[in-house]
């Protein structure tokens, strides 16, 4: 698939994605996995330097882990990520999603929500840039109003939050804090935090490799678009 620039397998009740496969698609663009029945994600994705659009939300996902980005080498230093609507577990290894959140808040004035891509882009690599390579990414909605783009927070139904442990359920990701956890970079084999009482909440202000997944199959339910212009197929009649 050398010329794809777009792959859509949502609503198709997926409950696996063979992410090596990506390597085989080296000028996609966006890939649309949401509304599918995935539970998870790999540790560790080598993402294809023209991806810029990831779809993963409405899915049965509990984690991402921090590493799973870290393949990320985008072109335009920019990277956009829907993860919204997924059954998130809200321990040590999400932390790194609730601290992004919280500085994204933090910085909403200074341009890191509620602007242009552009704006945006700077301003979450000058204040809340963890990625190792750089790479901005943006978890918020990108948005075409009145022939303007801008990255725009989701509705509330939208927002980041906890599905679980119970006593987190509904809260909003930048508002949790887990002061015990470490980084994922220094314990990416330390197990799962079981304790729930380190867990707090405050007002806003390579794990082990998994087993390598099929080849990537193009069925009948496949909806793939080839496609060179990329503006025309982004901002045709879509709401980011």
């Amino acid at each position: 698939m050398p010329n794809l620039t777009l792959l859509d397998l949502s609503y198709n009740r997926l409950r696996t994605f063979p992410w090596s496969s990506l390597k085989n698609a080296p000028t996609i663009c966006k890939l649309k996995l949401n509304n599918n029945e995935i539970s998870k994600v790999d540790a560790y994705v080598d993402f294809p330097q023209t991806l810029e659009y990831l779809y993963l939300q409405c899915n049965r996902i509990t984690t991402i882990p921090e590493t799973f980005l870290h393949g990320l080498k985008p072109l335009k230093e920019t990277f956009y990520l829907r993860i919204w609507q997924n059954p998130l577990l809200c321990d040590c290894k999400i932390q790194w999603i609730a601290r992004f959140r919280r500085c994204v808040w933090e910085h909403r004035q200074e341009g890191c929500v509620n602007a242009s891509p552009g704006r945006a882009r700077k301003c979450i690599q000058d204040k809340c840039n963890f990625h190792p390579n750089g790479v901005a990414v943006i978890l918020d909605w990108l948005k075409k109003t009145h022939k303007l783009i801008s990255v725009k927070p989701p509705t509330p139904g939208q927002s980041l939050r906890c599905d679980s442990p119970q006593e987190l359920k509904g809260t909003l990701l930048r508002n949790i804090s887990l002061p015990t956890c470490t980084s994922a970079n220094d314990s990416a084999n330390s197990q799962q935090t079981s304790s729930t009482d380190k867990l707090e909440t405050h007002e806003p202000q390579k794990p082990s490799a998994e087993t390598k997944p099929p080849p990537l199959v193009t069925n009948t339910w496949e909806r793939t678009t080839v496609n060179t212009p990329k503006l025309s197929l982004f901002w045709k009649s879509e709401s980011f």
